[in-house]
């Protein structure tokens, strides 16, 4: 009999407490607290674990707003507006949420949730261990390959090699260099001022790599396309920098640590009755699955 493997989901932390907080509006429970984001985020992952069934699971966070990025290049992520308070208000009570259901945290000063992520399915991803990334960011294409897949919430699919080349028009490993030419807006990842994402496709699929478009600048077709090369080169290279994930990042979690455990039910009975969850805590009282 073949032994099933492993199935690692990592969950992106912040992007699902974001996404859950503009899905689910207006909701509070008596005392005023908001709790729009939490309902959204337990809802995702009730449905993670009841319809995908990890093996394993970890939720990834981001740690504060400097990282090794911002010395690098300071106008990194700039541009993004702070989080709501409503949503600041319902952060610790997701994290809370995660430990009563026993789920680990994974987090590192200086580092983005996105590199823990990719450290974690650099580390485990093998014949033994399937890593699925739930994301939304484009960002993460980059980690995609054999044993490594992205899922996505938002339109509950699995995210492979050919749905990155379908959407982008490039392969997983030529993410980088995609988002280093046509920039990222989102990031405030700069690339080449001047060439939007037809160019970057169009310069991957003649030369495959960044570095080999500047091997070949001469050959490229275009004099307003060699100078703007030529002008955005420094730019496109702390582009390429600043968009490649950190794949060895210490994140201090064995395997065993990230198995699937039974909940806390005391605990996050509690925590359903505090939130007015009704319908969830009714079914946990019931002696019904957490998820």
């Amino acid at each position: 009999m073949s032994v099933q493997p492993n199935k690692i989901f990592l969950i992106d932390a912040y992007g699902l407490c974001y996404r859950a907080y503009y899905a689910v509006k207006g909701l509070t429970n008596s005392k005023g607290q908001a709790t729009n984001a939490v309902f959204g985020f337990c809802n995702i992952l009730r449905k993670l674990l009841i319809d995908l069934k990890p093996t394993h699971l970890a939720a990834c966070f981001d740690v504060g707003k400097k990282t090794y990025r911002h010395d690098k290049f300071v106008e990194y992520k700039a541009q993004r507006q702070a989080m709501p308070d409503d949503l600041i208000s319902q952060i610790k009570i997701i994290r809370d949420m995660l430990e009563a259901y026993n789920i680990p945290i994974l987090e590192l000063e200086g580092y983005e949730a996105d590199d823990v992520m990719a450290s974690v399915a650099a580390k485990y991803a093998g014949p033994k261990s399937e890593v699925i990334i739930v994301t939304e960011d484009k960002d993460m294409g980059q980690v995609i390959k054999a044993h490594v897949n992205l899922y996505s919430a938002r339109q509950e699919k699995f995210i492979g090699a050919n749905e990155v080349k379908e959407k982008f028009g490039v392969r997983p490993d030529q993410i980088v260099d995609y988002i280093a030419i046509a920039g990222d807006a989102s990031d405030n990842i700069p690339g080449i001022d001047g060439i939007g994402d037809v160019g970057a496709r169009k310069l991957l699929e003649e030369f495959g790599t960044l570095e080999n478009i500047y091997k070949n600048v001469d050959q490229v077709k275009g004099d307003k396309l060699k100078e703007k090369l030529r002008a955005g080169k420094e730019s496109a290279f702390l582009s390429q920098e600043l968009a490649t994930l950190h794949p060895q990042v210490d994140f201090k979690a064995t395997l065993d640590e990230l198995a699937i455990r039974e909940p806390d039910r005391p605990k996050l009975l509690r925590l359903y009755q505090d939130l007015e969850f009704k319908r969830f805590a009714q079914e946990l009282e019931a002696g019904g699955s957490p998820a």
